[in-house]
């Protein structure tokens, strides 16, 4: 059976993320850092210039304190991160997968039982989704490594005979964090 490309994407960040070498106590969050990490995701979430980027398939909006990666590695259509000298960067990813003939609900049921299979992965969310007059579908998981764990959200949706993934990929820890930024860029989303 024919692996979801955005699903072993999501692996190949979580197994990236885990073979670092584990924080310093410098780098470590405490609940200081995190209180202020709160603080800059909002203030980049509501404030401050956005960006857009658009092409003849889709746009996204997303905070001018943010970088894009469009160079196509790993065959993503972009990666958004913010640059915060970390060394594993919270990002959100687009990448486009043929359905090969399967149907949407087919590739959504394929989909799932990736992120099932694989031990220390649990889906939290497995739900219909509707963004920008797009129907889709939300799968969020979290991914639980010795040294690193993960939280992805990913929005589904159909273009064509693709399978367009919109994800974001957060440390567990972190997550809380980014998920407001996050979210908000997500929901500028459009396909064309």
């Amino acid at each position: 059976m024919k692996t979801i490309k955005f699903l072993n994407l999501s692996l190949l960040f979580i197994g990236f993320i885990a073979c670092n070498q584990p924080a310093t106590d410098k780098e470590k969050n405490t609940d200081n850092s995190r209180d202020s990490l709160n603080g800059q995701m909002k203030s980049s979430a509501d404030s401050g210039k956005w960006l857009i980027f658009e092409t003849d398939d889709y746009s996204i909006e997303y905070p001018g304190n943010w970088e894009i990666d469009t160079t196509g590695k790993d065959g993503t259509s972009f990666v958004l991160f913010e640059n915060r000298g970390d060394k594993n960067p919270e990002n959100i990813l687009l990448m486009f997968d043929d359905l090969k003939g399967k149907s949407f609900d087919e590739y959504i049921a394929v989909s799932i039982k990736e992120i099932e299979k694989v031990e220390n992965r649990e889906l939290i969310a497995n739900e219909k989704l509707s963004l920008n007059g797009m129907q889709g579908h939300n799968l969020t998981f979290t991914s639980i490594e010795e040294k690193n764990s993960l939280k992805v959200v990913q929005y589904i949706f159909l273009k064509g005979d693709s399978a367009c993934g919109l994800q974001l990929m957060c440390e567990l820890d972190k997550f809380d964090s980014y998920i407001i930024v996050g979210e908000k860029i997500m929901s500028t989303f459009r396909l064309k």
